[in-house]
């Protein structure tokens, strides 16, 4: 069963180990969430005083998160976009898609990636979380090769990048028929000023 935390007035689904990660680089900043879901990353770093902007497709998520940053009294900036289409307008200092891109195309989800690199600040994090190759064929329409992954950062500072077998998922949320633990991949990686 997904571990809950209290923000405040809500409870959320604890963020990922990854998004903790973030605090011990950035203390303040703007970010975007892409495929924001419902939430939870979003929420918990509005708490921590960053200015956040979210980008989630489904309409149920969109208004969940509303509400919840409501009773949790923050501001995000929430847009109902599909994040292969989404353009951002603006650069962030850090750029996260946790658990989105192996739902997109190849083709999609590298395109989300020199998206995010490209308004990405100076100085900025990319934090990226996803399944990797490793898992079977088909579990998702993409699946990274770590060394894929970290090739596409090639000029960044790599600040962690691993994969590992993630935790049991608990039998009611498996409905795609994959396996019950699956391999993730993990990457940080500062954009170096001069790029």
């Amino acid at each position: 069963m997904k571990k809950h935390v209290q923000l405040g007035p809500i409870e959320i689904v604890e963020p990922r180990e990854i998004v903790y990660d973030i605090l011990n680089y950035k203390k303040y900043g703007s970010v975007l969430d892409l495929g924001a879901g419902y939430g939870r990353h979003a929420l918990f770093l509005a708490s921590k005083g960053f200015e956040v902007t979210a980008v989630e497709k489904e309409i149920v998520q969109v208004r969940h998160l509303k509400e919840q940053s409501v009773k949790l009294g923050v501001s995000i900036k929430i847009i109902q976009d599909d994040i292969s289409q989404f353009f951002p307008d603006k650069q962030y200092d850090v750029v996260l898609a946790t658990m989105a891109l192996h739902f997109l195309s190849e083709q999609e989800a590298i395109k989300v990636i020199g998206t995010m690199q490209n308004f990405t600040a100076p100085e900025g994090l990319n934090v990226i979380a996803v399944y990797t190759d490793k898992n079977p064929v088909g579990l998702r329409p993409y699946q990274f090769a770590m060394e894929e992954l970290k090739d596409m950062y090639q000029g960044w500072e790599i600040v962690r990048c691993e994969e590992f077998l993630g935790q049991e998922i608990e039998s009611s949320y498996v409905k795609d028929g994959g396996p019950s633990r699956r391999y993730n991949g993990v990457l940080i990686a500062k954009k170096v000023s001069d790029l």
